[in-house]
């Protein structure tokens, strides 16, 4: 698991790292990513995987219905939460 969980830290950093020189501003903040890390200790690197993925589909689902501005920065905190309570509830 430590393996997993380090492989997608280094993947999650070097993306976001590669985000933040596309785009110009910070995409995905340093919690996010050590939230997602310590999740990913928990959960193994498969199941961090669709976590990461339910994450960013709820996230886009609920700034679509909350917001118009999708431009505005929003925490991504509770959308990673949501989707690791779903994890830890289910066998999947």
């Amino acid at each position: 698991m430590l393996t997993g969980s380090a492989l997608l830290f280094l993947l999650l950093l070097a993306f976001t790292w590669l985000m933040d020189r596309i785009l110009g501003r910070e995409t995905l903040g340093g919690g996010d990513v050590k939230l997602i890390t310590a999740l990913s200790l928990h959960l193994g690197f498969y199941r961090s995987a669709l976590m990461l993925l339910l994450a960013c589909l709820l996230a886009l689902a609920g700034e679509l219905l909350l917001r118009s501005n999708i431009r505005s920065r929003f925490p991504f905190v509770p959308y990673l939460s949501l989707s690791a309570f779903f994890f830890l509830l289910t066998d999947l």
